[in-house]
């Protein structure tokens, strides 16, 4: 253990004498990896000519980032990723910075966020050196060159005009997010001055009314939100994009962590957690409370009339 401080304290000192900052994260969800862009930002704007190296399962998040130096993707052998992270783990400092969750023995389908303060955004939490609490302030960053631009418009066939929606979120890491697909179709039904595109995996609910945009890539996913003229998303991926382009989302947020979270400037917060014991529960799957009353609160009119406040063309 000391040997292996001696050379840690060594490798972090060389890589500071020659201003070069390693970021690691290896996982898969998506969102934490969209914070990461958030982190550069910090690193970079700190000091410019520092030269940040980035590896991360989907590379594809930090193209045309000018901000990196080198951007490197984890290999698709699990043996040779797991003794790279074994080296990685070991020689953590200053210059090389684990950007994986805090490893904390929690009991089964509870959020680490519950040993944290409720006013901790998970990526301060995750920016080892920002834990302000300063949420307010987290802004995520996504670029495209100018072809990509023009490939993607070819190959998506996007309206000139239209707003993001999808039916429900990611189930293998969390289920108790969900709102109901009935509902989310009655805010389509209710919205009709715009077309509607649905957005997320072709084995969710498929809604009626809606351009289907599913099974996309990153950049895919990226740019339809780019373009967007704004999305109703629930907590996941697509609200950590549309901070990338400022783009108004209408965030329905459950009681499971606290506003806080995964809050962006440009989210319209609507949710029902108000006077509620419960809140936050930061409970996974399983709801404890007779009708889940955090999201069961919330009814389609709210969230029509949210929308119809901030584009009152759409009435």
């Amino acid at each position: 253990m000391f040997f292996t401080k001696i050379i840690s304290n060594f490798i972090n000192f060389v890589f500071k004498l020659f201003n070069i900052i390693i970021v690691y994260r290896y996982g898969n969800p998506i969102g934490e990896i969209v914070y990461l862009t958030s982190f550069i930002h910090k690193l970079h704007k700190e000091n410019p000519a520092r030269k940040i190296i980035v590896i991360t399962k989907y590379h594809e998040i930090f193209f045309n980032n000018k901000k990196i130096f080198l951007n490197i993707k984890f290999s698709g052998n699990p043996n040779f990723n797991r003794f790279i992270l074994f080296i990685l783990n070991r020689i953590n400092g200053l210059n090389i910075i684990n950007f994986n969750p805090p490893l904390i023995n929690l009991e089964k389908d509870i959020h680490f966020l519950i040993n944290y303060s409720k006013k901790t955004h998970i990526a301060n939490l995750l920016i080892k050196n920002n834990q302000d609490g300063d949420f307010k302030n987290v802004k995520n960053e996504f670029f495209f060159s100018e072809i990509e631009k023009k490939e993607l418009e070819i190959k998506l066939k996007l309206p000139e005009n239209f707003a993001l929606i999808h039916s429900e979120t990611k189930k293998d890491f969390s289920t108790i997010k969900n709102w109901g697909y009935q509902n989310i179709q009655e805010v389509v039904n209710g919205i009709k001055k715009i077309e509607w595109i649905q957005i997320g995996l072709s084995t969710e609910y498929n809604l009626n009314n809606v351009q289907h945009k599913f099974d996309l890539s990153i950049r895919e996913m990226a740019y339809v939100v780019y373009r967007c003229k704004f999305l109703v998303s629930l907590e996941g991926v697509f609200n950590h994009l549309a901070s990338c382009f400022l783009k108004k989302n209408f965030l329905i947020l459950s009681g499971m962590l606290p506003l806080e979270a995964t809050f962006y400037p440009n989210n319209i917060i609507i949710s029902a957690t108000e006077n509620l014991s419960c809140f936050p529960c930061y409970k996974l799957n399983n709801c404890f409370v007779k009708n889940k009353p955090c999201t069961n609160k919330i009814l389609p009119v709210h969230v029509i009339d949210k929308i119809n406040n901030s584009f009152p063309n759409l009435r």
